[in-house]
């Protein structure tokens, strides 16, 4: 597929008080030959309480962003929290441009980044049983072996993400069938083949406990049986999980990105890969029990996991 077949898809980056993050954030996009093509929307969201420095900050300093084809800042007077945030951002600009790439304001992504989502989106945009396009790979995948650049898997990913408006369009934000799925174990444990942690998340979100959009979009990816394309070698990195985030505080070790995005292989059927399905369940799978007693001891003491398991320093409580 030819780069210059593709029309970019719109930049939808949601912000709130972390002026660093938000910055680092945008100097790597900036650094990907598409930016300048690409229209960014920033979303920020209204500070907690009056005068707040770090809202200011990130307001004024994403209003000087330069290097897109062109930039719209939408600033909230009040805050609504992400969640609300994104839902109403996403539907905004995909319902105006059929498609959308989402970032947060702590994802540091490679300059072929935004040339492997655009790639995507328009090549698989006929396929009506993909519901997103991720732009983060688990650790776990580059033990994969693969003529292809990407796989497919149960689960949506909230790092680095694409998605067309009619697949957005068919999201139940209220989750209207919860109670059927909340008494059916069958139901629960093949919502868990995307991850054992999948219906836990929902139950919290169900319960009041957390407020996530992305529980609920990968739920209507489940309920939908569709499947979500995963680059094999991630094009982003989480910056976020060092305390300054709602969800994470811990580190996720940076990942190479594909050297050149002419290099991408992309299977013309979607299908499920055993063997990387058991990759990316890996992953999503807790530690034992010993581990996750000392790092959430650590990370009281002195801020961060003292042991890895699995390649990966994410501990998914």
């Amino acid at each position: 597929m030819s780069l210059s077949e593709i029309t970019p898809a719109p930049v939808a980056l949601f912000t709130y008080n972390r002026p660093d993050h938000t910055r680092r954030t945008v100097e790597a996009l900036q650094q990907n030959p598409f930016a300048s093509q690409s229209d960014l929307f920033v979303f920020c969201d209204g500070a907690k309480s009056s005068n707040d420095a770090a809202v200011i900050a990130v307001r004024e300093y994403v209003n000087s962003i330069t290097g897109f084809n062109s930039l719209t800042v939408i600033e909230r007077e009040t805050n609504i929290g992400l969640a609300k945030s994104i839902i109403e951002g996403v539907t905004d600009v995909v319902s105006k441009f059929g498609a959308v790439i989402v970032l947060e304001d702590d994802l540091i992504t490679s300059p072929y980044f935004l040339s492997y989502m655009n790639i995507c989106l328009q090549y698989y945009e006929r396929f009506e049983d993909v519901f997103s396009v991720s732009g983060w790979a688990p650790p776990t995948l580059l033990q994969v072996r693969s003529e292809y650049s990407v796989a497919f898997f149960p689960r949506t990913c909230s790092w680095g993400w694409a998605t067309w408006q009619d697949q957005w369009h068919s999201v139940d934000w209220s989750v209207a069938d919860y109670e059927q799925f909340k008494y059916s174990r069958s139901m629960q444990k093949e919502f868990n083949n995307g991850g054992p942690d999948l219906t836990k998340m929902l139950h919290a979100q169900m319960n009041g406990d957390v407020d996530s959009w992305a529980i609920r979009f990968c739920y209507s990816q489940f309920r939908q049986q569709k499947l979500s394309v995963y680059p094999i070698h991630s094009y982003v990195e989480n910056i976020g999980c060092d305390g300054s985030g709602v969800h994470c505080n811990i580190h996720i070790t940076q990942q190479l990105a594909v050297k050149n995005e002419e290099d991408l292989c992309l299977p013309n059927i979607v299908y499920e890969d055993e063997d990387i399905i058991k990759l990316f369940v890996n992953f999503y799978s807790p530690p034992p029990f010993f581990i996750r007693c000392i790092n959430k001891l650590s990370r009281a003491l002195i801020g961060k996991n003292i042991v890895t398991y699995e390649d990966t320093e994410l501990e998914h409580l």
